[in-house]
């Protein structure tokens, strides 16, 4: 499983707004404008921004047999894991 991580600014500031996506779709999508509006305010020009998406699925689906979609603590345990072995470990 691949995370898609992306910088809006980094510019390794103490602090840091991280866009996560999961469960469906793709990150550049979902977040749309957002980090564009977030990079273009004034008050968080210190603040480094990212987006984080990462599929969801362990294996393909096969209908009426499994969905291959795992329940949340084991997405959750993989989040963390993710982010603690990117370059987000600093903030």
């Amino acid at each position: 499983m691949d995370a898609t991580t992306f910088a809006i600014r980094d510019q390794k500031q103490d602090r840091a707004i991280i866009l996560i996506h999961g469960f469906s779709g793709e990150s550049h999508h979902t977040f749309g404008m957002m980090p564009a509006f977030l990079a273009g305010n004034p008050g968080l020009y210190s603040w480094d921004i990212h987006c984080f998406g990462y599929p969801t699925a362990l294996r393909p689906d096969v209908t009426g047999v499994w969905a291959a979609d795992p329940d949340l603590n084991t997405l959750a345990g993989f989040l963390i894991t993710a982010v603690e072995q990117t370059r987000f470990d600093k903030y």
